[in-house]
């Protein structure tokens, strides 16, 4: 068996390619922590569990629409929605409103509230191109 001696613990032996190892872990981190942990998941998912979901960073898409307005029963506000009609809210409007029809990649963090519903505060989105 090919292998090589620990520095650490004498006597300790560990396999040959134990560093590729270690490097690929150490890259899968790294590409990890730039979509800031962030689970992808669906709006069919954060619509049907939640409460599962909620504090946690998502990534999820859909296309984004603009409901109500400031003088109406419905209060102004954008939502993501797939084609099953899941919604989430998004917040802040600053953060959707330029997309407001277009089909977007989200990565936020989840909350759900039992009066006012799911709510995902973007910390990122951009355009889904076909194919992607």
């Amino acid at each position: 068996m090919n292998a090589l001696r620990a520095g650490s613990r004498p006597g300790r032996i560990l396999p040959a390619g134990w560093l590729g190892g270690l490097i690929a872990l150490a890259a899968a981190s790294v590409l990890l922590a730039a979509c800031g942990g962030a689970r992808g998941v669906t709006l069919t998912e954060l619509a049907h569990n939640a409460p599962d979901y909620d504090g946690r960073q998502v990534a999820t898409s859909g296309i984004v629409l603009e409901f109500g307005d400031d003088e109406g029963p419905v209060p102004h506000h954008f939502v993501l929605q797939d084609a099953d009609v899941n919604r989430v809210e998004l917040l802040p409007d600053e953060a959707a409103a330029p997309y407001v029809g277009s089909a977007v990649r989200v990565v936020g963090e989840f909350r759900f509230d039992e009066n006012r519903g799911r709510m995902l505060h973007v910390e990122s989105i951009e355009p889904v191109t076909a194919g992607r």
